[in-house]
């Protein structure tokens, strides 16, 4: 049987429109990020999902609420947060460059080897993540339309690891908020990338 995971990410926040770093730290939605919400229902009109799954933050618990309505109970996993940018919390990129230039020029350049201060690894991530995508592919096999609402973090990883575009492919994959992308497999093998 064919299974198709969807992986969404949430709506903006207040910050994603400063453009300040968003890991645990727990924002809600802004009314624009309402909106984009919103636009998700349709995309999934016309589709079955048999099982969602988010990250337990409010931003994407709130996407998924918006996007699919409130018939379907909502899987809050912890795996599926986003990164924990400990010390870089509500900064910018510009401020992390700044109070922290050599951390930040070897998480620029080499991410999955740096480790944030009080914070977590892209390869931390990486693997949480992953155990759990692993671990749904295998025990889930009843299930043919999946719903993950997450994080870019984590999106990121999945499609960077599933398509084997190796530690830069990180930086490369870019999901948009509210947007949704399809993995398509048949028997754990991958057969269809695309994007919603």
């Amino acid at each position: 049987m064919q299974q198709r995971l969807f992986l969404i990410r949430h709506g903006e926040t207040p910050f994603n429109r400063a453009k300040r770093y968003c890991g645990i730290t727990d924002v809600t939605l802004t009314s624009k990020g309402t909106k984009q919400a919103q636009g998700l229902r349709g995309k999934f009109r016309r589709i079955r999902i048999d099982a969602i799954y988010t990250s337990p933050l409010r931003r994407t618990c709130q996407t998924a609420r918006l996007a699919f309505g409130s018939k379907m109970p909502l899987q809050p996993v912890s795996a599926l947060k986003e990164l924990n940018f400990g010390k870089w919390e509500g900064l910018t990129l510009k401020q992390i460059i700044n109070k922290y230039p050599t951390r930040a020029n070897y998480w620029l350049k080499q991410p999955f080897k740096t480790k944030i201060p009080q914070g977590e690894s892209i390869s931390y991530l990486k693997n949480r993540v992953m155990g759990f995508i692993h671990q749904l592919v295998t025990n889930q096999k009843h299930y043919r339309n999946i719903a993950l609402v997450t994080h870019s973090g984590p999106i990121r990883v999945i499609i960077s690891e599933i398509l084997g575009l190796g530690f830069m492919g990180y930086w490369h994959v870019n999901p948009q908020l509210a947007s949704a992308c399809v993995l398509s497999f048949n028997e754990h093998s991958l057969i269809e990338y695309s994007v919603l």
